[in-house]
């Protein structure tokens, strides 16, 4: 049997894995609303209005997964609250998260 050039190019992308990637949790031990990430970039958790006042999510708990040594920036209210550059699960983590920076140098990743 043989497989088209196209079948196998198809066969490959659907297989593929972001190399990076973050899962951002709003309650501890991974509950709540999810915010998945898996782009270089900045990335604001959003929010939603409560009455007429905007409340932004934050996040306190988030799953990375790093296989080529990409790094993720934790921010609260435009403060650096810390990175990872290797896989880390966090059931809680240190600071509230309201946006990540995620990027492959750490000199350009900031809040």
């Amino acid at each position: 049997m043989q497989f088209s050039l196209i079948t196998l190019a198809a066969l490959a992308a659907s297989t593929a894995q972001a190399a990076h990637s973050i899962t951002l949790y709003e309650q501890k031990s991974y509950g709540g609303k999810s915010f998945p990430f898996s782009t270089n970039g900045v990335h604001s958790l959003g929010g939603r209005y409560l009455g007429s006042a905007f409340t932004p999510y934050t996040a306190q708990s988030y799953k990375f997964s790093s296989n080529d040594g990409c790094c993720v920036h934790f921010c609260y209210k435009g403060v650096d609250k810390g990175y990872r550059c290797s896989s880390s699960n966090q059931p809680t983590s240190s600071s509230l998260i309201d946006k990540v920076v995620i990027g492959c140098t750490l000199s350009g990743l900031k809040c």
